[in-house]
């Protein structure tokens, strides 16, 4: 059976989860000082993550479309490369004995971020390639070949960004300065594999998670820090996504009350997207959130 790490709780300094409400917004920022990849200590355990993707099935995880050529793979790995060895000198690996799909599959599977490529030109928008090893309960290949408004179709509240998209889209690749952003949500655990399909072997529902038990409590805050990035000379936007996890039972008893604020304040759609959409569920987190206050 494949193993998929789990990650333990992670030091990222976000004030996304602490203001008592959750919005659905843009929240874009310029990057300023932050480097565009994230290193730090699990940086191990996230490329073992996408070792077992592959080992599974590397086109479960990764999808791309003829538009993607040869020439726009080695484009986009080689200036991502270029990034991220002159933010992390002597990380990347030169020695890799794995067999790669593409020079792209190669760049995407030695960072810790997942990474999709989005092909922005006027009025449209269209995701031509999309490397998800870690993700949040939906499929690379639903999404590959659609524009941000049907990526998003399934996710509510977004309505006022969806409004926005293409314009800023299409900012962004004129600009060509990287933006940042960062969304939230809880977990019951910390795997960074929450593919909607069980790998074989596995029990579909223990895969699934996102099951609190108030007789054995755990919850996580999961934070997912993206960058946006125009590729130089081109159409193409890069979308980055870095999964955080932070146990709640290390946060101080006013963030705690913050979430739990958030919690019981979401609207039913967004709650049930968000895996809260059982009242008694959803309270039951709230109250073991204010009880470990």
């Amino acid at each position: 059976m494949v193993f998929f790490p789990h990650i333990s709780s992670n030091s990222l300094d976000s004030n996304i989860y602490k203001s008592g409400v959750f919005k659905m917004e843009m929240g874009l920022s310029p990057l300023k000082d932050e480097k565009i990849f994230w290193v730090d200590e699990q940086r191990e355990l996230f490329l073992e993550n996408k070792c077992q993707a592959r080992e599974e099935a590397i086109q479960k995880y990764y999808a791309t479309r003829p538009a993607f050529s040869d020439p726009l793979k080695s484009l986009v790995a080689e200036q991502l490369q270029k990034i991220f060895k002159a933010e992390w000198p002597g990380v990347w690996d030169e020695k890799s004995t794995v067999v790669f799909s593409d020079q792209f599959d190669a760049f995407c599977s030695q960072v810790q971020e997942d990474i999709a490529v989005v092909q922005v030109s006027s009025g449209t928008n269209k995701a031509l390639a999309i490397h998800l090893c870690a993700p949040n309960h939906w499929d690379a290949n639903d999404k590959i070949d659609k524009d941000f408004l049907d990526i998003h179709q399934p996710v509510p509240g977004m309505t006022k960004i969806n409004s926005q998209i293409q314009n800023v889209l299409e900012s962004l690749v004129q600009s060509g300065a990287p933006v940042t952003r960062s969304v939230w949500g809880l977990s019951t655990d910390t795997r960074l594999n929450h593919h909607p399909i069980a790998p074989q072997g596995m029990n579909p529902e223990e895969w699934q998670g996102r099951s609190f038990d108030p007789k054995n409590p755990k919850l996580y805050v999961r934070v997912e820090r993206q960058v946006l990035l125009a590729i130089p000379q081109s159409d193409l936007l890069v979308f980055t996504i870095r999964t955080f996890f932070k146990n709640v039972l290390g946060m101080d008893a006013k963030t705690k009350q913050a979430i739990a604020e958030a919690v019981r304040g979401m609207p039913a759609d967004i709650a049930a997207y968000k895996g809260l959409g059982d009242a008694q569920i959803k309270e039951a987190v709230c109250s073991y959130l204010l009880q470990t206050s």
